[in-house]
């Protein structure tokens, strides 16, 4: 029974840069290849369908026709990533990016609320915590 692949058997992938791992039921495996993962998923995915719908066990003449689609499939990946490259590029044009706004200076910064003499441990401000200690 090992490595059987029934209709409710779970498939599962993990995202990451680089990341090429993916489990089949209780199977972790590492694909060599971002764009092998994915043909490998979509591969078990369909064989889940055809399972899930009862199909019938594939003729010598439809298992040709699926493995000259995962071939051209593989042949249609950019060699550089590796990933099913897009026919069509960028579906939204580029834009230039906003520029990064300014960060706060956190213990640097006065609070404008408190006042630069304001001590935050007993909440009071240097005057007042110098008053404090001529009573003491």
């Amino acid at each position: 029974q090992h490595g059987k692949i029934e209709a409710n058997t779970a498939v599962g992938t993990y995202s990451g840069l680089h990341c090429n791992i993916f489990e089949i039921g209780v199977y972790r495996f590492c694909a060599r290849t971002g764009g092998e993962k994915f043909i490998w998923i979509r591969a078990v995915a369909n064989t889940k369908v055809k399972l899930v719908f009862e199909a019938p066990d594939p003729t010598w003449e439809e298992l040709e026709v699926f493995r000259a689609a995962v071939t051209e499939r593989i042949e249609e990946m950019d060699p550089v990533t590796n990933m099913p490259s897009c026919p069509l590029g960028a579906l939204l044009p580029l834009r230039p990016r906003p520029p990064i706004p300014a960060v706060p200076q956190g213990d640097l910064m006065d609070l404008p609320m408190l006042g630069p003499n304001y001590d935050i441990f007993t909440s009071r401000t240097d005057t007042a915590r110098s008053a404090a200690q001529r009573v003491d």
